[in-house]
């Protein structure tokens, strides 16, 4: 018998001080998304495929809205409700943007993921010239 993994939604904000124009074309433009989430990326009309460490990955975009977020879903996956989205929220006090991240990933890799994402988040921060 095989145990399978549960997947759970995580959900983590970051607040990064830049423009709405240059954070948004960094997370939703191959070129963008090359310099903090992944080592090349080649975007499509429809999907995206990323690379990493000779590792190759299809997200198909299943929502866009300019400015405000863009949903991937992975190719390996076939559960409907899991995807990866980056969505910008406008802080009121202070003028910057919010990132929201919600991602899937297996139960026991929660907090390995969570640290993942603070890492890429950081090197997005440097990528846009913020802290």
């Amino acid at each position: 018998m095989t145990v399978q993994n549960l997947r759970e939604k995580i959900v983590l904000e970051y607040p990064i001080k830049a423009s709405l124009g240059s954070l948004y074309y960094t997370l939703s433009n191959p070129s963008g998304l090359e310099s903090w989430f992944a080592d090349r990326v080649d975007g499509f009309d429809d999907y995206f495929m990323f690379y990493w460490d000779g590792d190759q990955q299809r997200a198909d975009n299943i929502e866009v809205d300019s400015n405000e977020y863009i949903r991937w879903q992975w190719s390996d996956r076939e559960e409907e409700e899991e995807f990866l989205e980056l969505r910008l929220v406008r802080e009121e006090i202070g003028g910057g943007m919010l990132l929201v991240v919600t991602d899937f990933v297996d139960s026991d890799e929660t907090e390995d993921a969570t640290l993942l994402w603070n890492e890429q988040i950081k090197m997005l921060k440097r990528t846009l010239g913020c802290s």
